[in-house]
């Protein structure tokens, strides 16, 4: 896997000793400058971008990036979460493949995101707005369930019991792990709470 990244010295060296302490075999590329990332990142299949977005000149070259692949997987970091104000977690969901890990850093927390990048939704998302609209986000990976925004209800299909026993507890534990409040009104049927 081949990692990308526009961050400080700090940043590039803790990942590269998680790397090697996890021996994951990761390929931990670091540019020196914004053209020699850009011809970096056009030369090469890149797995993973991750860039502190509190930096103008990062955010410029995160441009860059997206205008090249919008669906470039991208962990954004940041002390803050001030740019998600301005536009909103969900469009960065629907327009992006991005997800958001705080600064101070947390290898554990990186290391999760980076393993487990597609399954997962920014856990910061809940901070703004109407968590609704990313309930269809959170169910891609659950065929057997649909949400139905108007009751804001997840409605499951029981016709295949086996298997939607499985997908049902899956989708209790993303709920709570992302801290939607939720109730079930019956069996495998649950309304989300304001």
């Amino acid at each position: 896997m081949k990692i990308l990244i526009i961050d400080t010295p700090q940043t590039h060296e803790s990942l590269m000793l998680l790397s090697d302490t996890l021996k994951t075999g990761w390929e931990i590329i670091v540019p020196k400058d914004h053209e020699e990332c850009m011809n970096i990142y056009r030369g090469n299949e890149i797995d993973f971008v991750i860039v502190d977005f509190s930096l103008e000149n990062n955010i410029k070259l995160l441009e860059e990036i997206t205008k090249t692949n919008p669906l470039q997987r991208v962990i954004t970091l940041s002390s803050n979460l001030e740019s998600s104000q301005n536009s909103d977690c969900v469009e960065c969901i629907e327009h992006y493949n991005r997800r958001r890990v705080m600064k101070p850093l947390n290898l554990q927390e990186l290391y999760h995101t980076i393993i487990n990048f597609d399954k997962m939704v920014c856990k910061y998302f809940k901070s703004f707005k109407d968590t609704r609209k990313v309930i269809p986000i959170l169910l891609r990976n659950y065929n057997l369930c649909r949400f139905d925004e108007e009751s804001k209800t997840i409605y499951c299909d029981s016709s295949n019991e086996h298997i939607l026993s499985a997908q049902y507890y899956s989708i209790l534990n993303e709920l709570e792990k992302y801290n939607i409040s939720y109730s079930m009104i019956s069996e495998y049927n649950i309304k989300i709470k304001e």
